[in-house]
């Protein structure tokens, strides 16, 4: 009863409100004009406020005459965004339902439901807000606008307008930047095409998003066919191939173009992509210092790799953040964007990412230690481990090997993380569960998404993530627990608006506790574990990471102060790596040289002290390896139940097998007790006396022979032949089993990292 009297009594007053609103909106608001837009370039600048860079128009927004457009435009823009514009008068609720029918049984946000009139105030204006008193606003104008102008203007104004992505305001500027042509040249699919993207042309550029692009434009034929504007044939042919763009003409800074890119994208979020070019004042996060060390230095790492003739040359990306804002300080997203502009540290618009090796195992690490459970449990690392089908839930046995074959024998999960023992963490995983393990990285910044799937050799790496993504993460860590979301925009205006001001308000993913577990054990990766390439003479955290086949290698490692991730790979695909680096190689060379610079002018803090109350888990099922007894003079070591190999390890007197040898006195010597009888005990008996005999008589010597005159000739005698020597023996060149560096090994491999 409360809540519906609640109701009849706030339902009139948000009416009233909705129509107090209507009427002032309709009364006192002037209806915008094109000439009212302002398209002047934005200008970008660093944290330290210098100018960074200016966002321009591709092309120029240039007004064009509706009756000098072809037909066929006309009607592509109609059918795609508002078919009954000429039977309606602003606002068509009609369109609305529509809309919200075609988007429920689509499952997808497939046809808005505002009319042009409604789409030309809102884009004029500048707000980007979906209020519902905002609507109300909108929808007076729009009336307003309807009654102030005839159809044909009004139509006109708004593709003299509208916004179609590359910095494209209007029709004839979307023509120049699409398709090189002026919009009275278009043809009747590149119009289709144009027509298409108008709802989120930020995220449907055709190069960036074919598959995107091609549903909006056959969704733009489709309506032309319903509409009865295009022939079956024509619309047949249409719908046979999407028409080919040209390669936009991006204005390359020399100062951070990777970054600018990901300035241009969170504009476009925060303020909506038709906002972007006009006229905006915005303040970033980047320190152009340590955007400066990040270039040099991964410049000189990168470009000293020896690639073989006819072998690809690998990239690489960097990522860096400040634990306390998530401000991003410095990005490389490849060698060069001039030549190429995909930002591999944010895997692109599609943020496709790579196998993370094993950096993941830091997040099985906090679940663990999240349960109250120690780093010091001992667990076995066996050179592979077996888990069988049923035990892991996959349709298959899982197998996971240690890198090289390695057989550590009994670790604490501790020195498991610093040697990245791959059988460990596997156990780490099926005890711990793999869901908890994906949902601690999904809170400390991994798979915003919810791409990844939980299962057990995830812990290995087997997901996708981009460094970005990975930088957040382990940036959480950093900062205590409290995950923050990248940004790079600080604060935006136009004149005297300040249109937007960045929060730096963080959410607890995980307790302190939890983070500086973590990072007292990762501390000791760099100090003297996979990871000491990267040690920089002050408090540092990490984790080595290469994926299987040696397809990736990285390097995520924090101090308090900054959070930096490096990845290496080749860009198209996740073939071996030239020179098969693990992240132990140049992503720990290179993660180290930046960080001693980034950090040069920072004096250097400790980590926070760990929690001292966790407990040992006992692993139950699962073998734990513990340290066997050690056994007095006179025992030996035995399984308690001689025919279980498995039993408890103990200390038994060893029973003497023989009976001592008796020490015989002088006159005496030793016999069997029985003489007829070998297996009788030995005694000592009195040696009796034996007669001498007497001596015999000396031979007298005979006499020495006449020597035998010399011959006159006497040929030498021909030597003997001596038997042949043996062949020296081979030398030995040794078993081979030299240092493998300390890295992983993959998920059922062991010749590369999970």
């Amino acid at each position: 009863m409360r809540r519906a009297l609640g109701l009849v009594l706030v339902l009139p007053a948000l009416l009233l409100a909705g129509a107090g609103v209507l009427v002032f909106s309709y009364a006192f608001a002037s209806v915008p004009l094109p000439e009212d837009l302002d398209t002047g370039p934005t200008v970008v600048y660093d944290r330290d406020g210098g100018e960074l860079a200016e966002l321009q128009q591709q092309a120029t927004r240039s007004d064009i005459v509706l009756g000098e457009l072809p037909d066929h435009v006309v009607d592509a823009v109609l059918a795609a965004e508002d078919a009954d514009f000429y039977e309606h008068r602003g606002v068509s609720a009609l369109s609305i339902v529509r809309a919200a029918y075609t988007n429920v049984t689509r499952g997808e946000i497939a046809q808005g439901g505002s009319t042009i009139s409604q789409q030309y105030i809102k884009n004029l204006t500048g707000e980007a807000d979906d209020t519902i008193l905002r609507k109300i606003d909108e929808a007076a104008l729009a009336v307003k606008l309807e009654r102030e102008y005839d159809k044909d203007r009004i139509l006109e104004l708004y593709l003299n307008s509208i916004y179609f992505g590359r910095g494209a305001y209007g029709i004839q500027a979307a023509a120049q930047a699409y398709f090189d042509v002026d919009a009275v040249d278009l043809a009747p699919d590149e119009a289709a095409l144009l027509a298409g993207i108008i709802p989120a042309p930020s995220v449907l550029d055709p190069l960036d998003n074919p598959e995107g692009a091609e549903r909006r434009y056959r969704y733009a034929v489709n309506r032309l066919f319903d509409e009865g504007w295009v022939s079956p044939a024509e619309a047949g042919e249409m719908r046979a191939a999407m028409p080919d763009v040209v390669t936009p003409s991006r204005l390359v800074n020399r100062d951070a173009p990777f970054f600018l890119g990901m300035v241009e994208r969170d504009l476009e979020r925060l303020l909506g992509a038709e906002q972007v070019y006009r006229g905006l004042e915005v303040h970033t996060t980047l320190d152009p210092g340590m955007q400066e060390a990040a270039e040099r230095h991964y410049a000189e790492a990168f470009d000293a790799i020896d690639v073989p003739e006819g072998a690809t040359r690998p990239t690489g990306a960097m990522v860096t953040l400040d634990p306390e804002t998530g401000a991003v300080r410095a990005v490389i997203g490849g060698r060069d964007y001039a030549d190429d502009q995909l930002n591999l540290a944010t895997g692109g618009p599609e943020g496709v990412g790579r196998s993370p090796g094993s950096t993941f195992k830091a997040f099985a690490l906090g679940a663990w230690i999240e349960r109250g459970w120690s780093p010091e449990s001992i667990i076995d690392s066996p050179a592979e481990i077996l888990f069988a089908a049923d035990e892991t839930g996959a349709s298959e046995d899982w197998e996971p090997a240690n890198f090289g074959l390695a057989d550590h024998g009994p670790l604490s999960l501790r020195e498991a993380t610093w040697r990245s023992s791959n059988t460990v963490y596997a156990q780490v995983a099926m005890e711990v569960g793999s869901s908890e393990v994906l949902d601690l990285a999904r809170r400390a910044g991994i798979d915003a998404a919810g791409k990844l799937e939980a299962n057990p050799s995830l812990v290995l790496g087997t997901g996708d993530v981009t460094p970005l993504e990975l930088a957040t993460a382990y940036n959480t860590f950093a900062a205590g627990g409290v995950q923050r979301r990248p940004r790079t925009v600080l604060e935006v205006s136009r004149g005297e608006d300040v249109l937007y001001t960045a929060s730096i308000q963080g959410r607890e993913a995980f307790s302190e506790q939890v983070a500086h577990g973590v990072s007292d054990v990762l501390r000791g990766v760099i100090q003297g574990g996979t990871g000491s390439a990267a040690a920089i003479g002050r408090p540092a955290a990490g984790k080595t990471g290469t994926s299987q086949g040696f397809g990736d290698a990285w390097f995520a490692g924090y101090t308090p102060d900054l959070t930096t991730v490096v990845w290496m790979g080749n860009r198209d695909d996740n073939e071996t790596i030239v020179g098969e680096p693990t992240g132990g190689d140049l992503p720990a060379r290179l993660w180290g040289a930046y960080m001693r610079e980034a950090l040069e002018d920072v004096p250097p803090s400790d980590f926070p002290a760990p929690p001292g109350d966790l407990l040992a888990h006992d692993l139950g099922e699962i073998e734990v390896a513990e340290e066997p007894p050690e056994c007095a003079e006179g025992e030996e070591l035995t399984h308690a139940d001689p025919e279980d190999p498995d039993s408890e390890l103990i200390c038994v007197v060893v029973e003497p097998t023989e009976e001592p040898v008796p020490e015989c006195a002088e006159g005496e010597e030793l016999a069997h007790a029985d003489p007829e009888d070998p297996d009788s005990p030995l005694v000592c008996v009195v040696v009796e006396p034996t007669e001498e005999a007497e001596p015999e008589p000396e031979p007298e010597p005979e006499p020495e022979p006449e020597p035998e005159p010399e011959p006159t000739r006497s040929p030498s005698p021909s030597p003997s032949p001596s038997p042949s020597e043996p062949d020296p023996p081979s030398e030995g060149g040794g078993d081979g089993g030299g240092d493998d560096g300390g890295e992983e090994s993959g998920a059922s491999e062991a010749s590369a990292e999970g």
